[in-house]
């Protein structure tokens, strides 16, 4: 089980690579007045409503273009994870891929399309890029240590289990 395991982790299975952009979007007017509660409260619940229209088509499509990938809609739409954080107006774009620099590249043509699309969609005042994705060269999958460990106890559960039905086997 343990060396199955092995041989599954390091040959067969790809590694995968994560990049996360960060955004802001702030859809109150700032005449002088100061933020409400209320005008908070509206912001955390419209991210999400950025959520969905990040993984749509009129944001997608104009990714594919800016990187010329030849994704299809659907395949980037899996590829991409919108992650929010409790009671806060920032949002990230995670992309995963097989290649660090693709899943970084991916991110940022995303926030850029988002922030570039998103004022013809919902009026929204103001969205800032808070850090561009960078390619991170540590993969996120698969999980070696784990893997190792569930195929060595695999193995003994099965071994154990071959063990008492040979011997209920044995007249």
């Amino acid at each position: 089980g343990l060396i199955l395991a092995g041989i599954y982790t390091f040959f067969f299975v790809t590694p995968q690579y994560e990049s996360t952009s960060k955004i802001v979007v702030n859809q109150t007017q700032n005449n002088g007045q100061s933020i409400t509660n209320t005008d908070i409260q509206t912001n955390l619940n419209l991210i999400n409503t950025y959520q969905s229209i990040i993984r749509e088509p009129i944001i997608l499509e104009d990714v594919i273009e800016m990187t010329d990938s030849n994704l299809t809609v659907s395949q980037l739409r899996n590829k991409i994870t919108v992650q929010t954080q409790n009671n806060s107006l920032v949002f990230g774009v995670t992309v995963s891929d097989e290649s660090p620099y693709e899943a970084a590249e991916l991110a940022n043509a995303t926030a850029t399309s988002f922030e570039e699309k998103i004022g013809g969609i919902l009026e929204v005042e103001s969205v800032t890029i808070l850090s561009e994705a960078t390619p991170n060269l540590s993969a996120v999958s698969p999980n070696v240590p784990l893997n190792i460990v569930i195929g060595l106890i695999l193995g003994l559960m099965s071994g154990i289990g071959f063990a008492f039905l040979s011997e209920y086997m044995d007249n």
